[in-house]
């Protein structure tokens, strides 16, 4: 009977501990998963497959949808607002380690590639953003290196060369310590070292865009500087949080010309009514 009350103690003495401490594991990303997203002002839910990729985004007047082949690569994403062609188009070339090659096609008809090199089945360390605007077939009209350093899991700074040339330099000056949003997107999709499905940017200039520094870096930036062709322009930047434990539930991204927006939402119980 004694060794019984032990026993019973013991077990009362853990389902204590459970419950005071799920204020944060419940509302921790990697006890959960991404049930809303905030984006150009709009609240978009989550839709996932039975195996857990991410198949749709969708919002009044916006949805984004993503597409698999039959072992759950991603292929294809697809940006609609009001009209019924998608605005952005994006076509995945999958490698080992993750999307080697990104297709953009806008639907006024303008096309950017992105090719990327990974360091590590985890790590690219540099893309090649190269942007087509004349006819079907001709060459680049403009093609920049981003070369990604980092500290840590951190970008300390992108380098963007063009023909080998100095051209912009964008810097990572402060991150939190919280988990990043975007690569919980990153790993809904089946693609963990980045998420594909956005224009990837320096400052907040267009639509349905993210900064490389939040797509690539293990943390959030908070303090950052864009410059131009040796500090002709030199843009300061802040993003601004807030947290719920370790969960980012909000991003304001300001910068120097211009401003963004973020905000999300978890599920750690993965209801059938998002599948």
């Amino acid at each position: 009977m004694k060794t019984l009350k032990t026993f019973m103690r013991l077990w009362l003495l853990l389902c204590f501990m459970v419950v005071v401490s799920c204020d944060h594991w419940c509302s921790h990303p990697h006890a959960c998963r991404i049930a809303k997203v905030n984006w150009e002002g709009k609240w978009h839910q989550a839709y996932y497959s039975p195996s857990g990729r991410l198949v749709k985004l969708e919002a009044t007047g916006s949805k984004i949808l993503f597409y698999y082949d039959g072992a759950d690569k991603l292929t294809k994403a697809e940006i609609y607002t009001t009209d019924p062609v998608p605005k952005y188009t994006y076509e995945y070339i999958q490698g080992p380690y993750g999307i080697v090659k990104s297709t953009i096609t806008e639907s006024g008809g303008f096309v950017r590639t992105l090719d990327f090199h990974y360091a590590s089945p985890s790590r690219v360390d540099y893309f090649v953003d190269s942007e087509f605007g004349g006819a079907p077939g001709d060459p680049a009209t403009f093609v920049i290196t981003k070369q990604l350093h980092y500290s840590g899991g951190n970008i300390t700074v992108v380098d963007g060369t063009v023909s080998g040339n100095l051209f912009t330099v964008y810097s990572g000056l402060k991150y939190d310590k919280k988990d990043n949003p975007f690569l919980h997107l990153a790993a809904a999709v089946g693609n963990p070292a980045f998420f594909p499905a956005c224009n990837l940017v320096s400052y907040p200039v267009v639509d349905y865009d993210i900064s490389i520094l939040s797509i690539f870096s293990q943390h959030n930036p908070k303090k950052a500087r864009y410059d131009v062709d040796d500090g002709a322009v030199i843009q300061d930047q802040e993003f601004q949080y807030v947290y719920n434990a370790d969960a980012v539930s909000s991003i304001h991204w300001i910068d120097t010309y211009g401003n963004k927006d973020y905000a999300f939402e978890y599920n750690c119980s993965f209801g059938s009514d998002e599948d």
